[in-house]
This record gives C-alpha cells, sequence and structure tokens, in this order.
C-alpha cells in the first residue's frame, strides 16, 4: 500500500504541531493531492484513491496513539473524522461534473471504507453523527422526484445545521437527467421549504439544535464554501 507522504516528513510535521493534530494531518500536501482526486481521477472510480486516505489515516493514528493520551487522541480522531466528512462533501460540488449512479455507488463504497477506517477510535454517536451528512448528501443528489429531493433536503437541514437551499440548487447543476424547467420548480420549492424552517427555528428552538448537532457544524460549513467555489453566478439567475 502506498502512502502520500514519507514516513519521516509525516513525524517530523506532526511532532511540530501536536497543539492541533486534526490539522497538521488535513493541511498535508498529500492530503490535499488525494482529496484532489475524488469524482475526477481514474483512481477514485476503482477505488484506489480512497483506499489510499484510509492507509495513510491509519499510518498517522499510529503515530498519534504513541504521542497523545488517550483521551486527547479520542477527541482529535472525531475532529478528523468530522473534517474528512467535510472535505469529502465538499469535493462533490468543486469536482464532481455530473452525478448519474455509478457516481453514487463509488461514494456509497468510499462512505463504508472510511467509517471502518475510523470505528475502532471514536464513540459509535460521534460515527454516525458524522457520517449521516455523507449519506444525506447522497439521498438528496440520488433522488428521483421532486417529493423525495424535498424530503431528502429535509432531513439534511435536520441532521447538519446550516445546510441552506443552495445545496439543492448545486446539486440540481450536476443532475443532467433533469431538465432545466424542472430543476428551477424544485430550487425555488426547497429555498421556500428552506426559508420556512428557519422562520420556524427561531430563539431558543435553534439555538438547541445546533447544540445537539454541533458535530456537524464543521461538515455544514465545509459544503457551503464549496458550494460558493463551485458557483461563480447564481445558476437561476
Amino acid at each position: 500500500m502506498r502512502f502520500l507522504v514519507p514516513r519521516a516528513v509525516r513525524v517530523r510535521r506532526m511532532h511540530d504541531a501536536l497543539s492541533s493534530p486534526p490539522s497538521a494531518v488535513l493541511e498535508d500536501p498529500g492530503f490535499a493531492s488525494v482529496f484532489a482526486q475524488l469524482f475526477a481521477d481514474p483512481d477514485w472510480w476503482t477505488g484506489g484513491t480512497c483506499a489510499t486516505l484510509c492507509a495513510t489515516i491509519l499510518d498517522y493514528f499510529g503515530d498519534l496513539q504513541a504521542w497523545l493520551n488517550e483521551s486527547f487522541f479520542k477527541r482529535t480522531a472525531e475532529a478528523l473524522m468530522e473534517r474528512c466528512v467535510g472535505m469529502y462533501c465538499a469535493a462533490l460540488f468543486t469536482q464532481c461534473k455530473v452525478v448519474r449512479t455509478d457516481t453514487m455507488a463509488r461514494m456509497a463504497a468510499d462512505e463504508q471504507a472510511l467509517r471502518e477506517v475510523f470505528a475502532p477510535f471514536v464513540k459509535p454517536q460521534a460515527l454516525d453523527s458524522s457520517f449521516q451528512a455523507l449519506m444525506d448528501l447522497r439521498e438528496l443528489a440520488s433522488a428521483s422526484s421532486e417529493r423525495e429531493i424535498a424530503k431528502a433536503f429535509d432531513t439534511m437541514m435536520t441532521n447538519t445545521p446550516g445546510t441552506t437551499s443552495d445545496v439543492v440548487e448545486r446539486i440540481m447543476v450536476l443532475r443532467d437527467d433533469i431538465p432545466k424547467a424542472v430543476k428551477k420548480q424544485i430550487a425555488n420549492a426547497c429555498h421556500e421549504q428552506w426559508a420556512q424552517r428557519m422562520g420556524v427555528q427561531t430563539g431558543g428552538l435553534a439555538v438547541i439544535g445546533a447544540a445537539i448537532h454541533q458535530t456537524t457544524s464543521a461538515t455544514a460549513e465545509a459544503i457551503q464554501n464549496a458550494i460558493k467555489l463551485a458557483t461563480k453566478s447564481r445558476w437561476l439567475g
């Protein structure tokens, strides 16, 4: 199994950045290069990209377990998991050209592989919470009717507070199987759906909801930032 950067380089970088291990890992140029392959490189379609990512995460975990106490390591593993999921979700919007059945199948396989990598190191509740966002995004991207899209979007707003109707708009750009007029209708309906929810979730209810799902905040931010990068002008304009 090939790794992204030489072990000696990883050790030096991690030793210099123990105050923020997740950032030290994810800001490694090697990780940037492997995430850049998602949805684009031929190696991604065969599972090779995800296999390299998983192997390197495990190798980093070996170093981190040796350097960190158990409590800090578990928190670090959860933070790294959350950011990896967020980066994977973001890659869909910045690197995918079109969403098709085989795209969703590859995403599902990658999701399962990444879950298996993190499962031994994090609490089951944290694992489910983090990967729920990726699962919800797949459901949204593969929905086959306006009703299914509305349902999937509602689920994503519930599980990942901070999600806006921009997510649906960008997904519509990637769907070449939906007529343009229908895309606009779906996007407008989901915007109304989002506006209505925001009108209901005010004050204490919104605060409670955000606190319950605080582990998904990084994912929501990553998704929204990716949409901004991928969309120079609103496609509905």
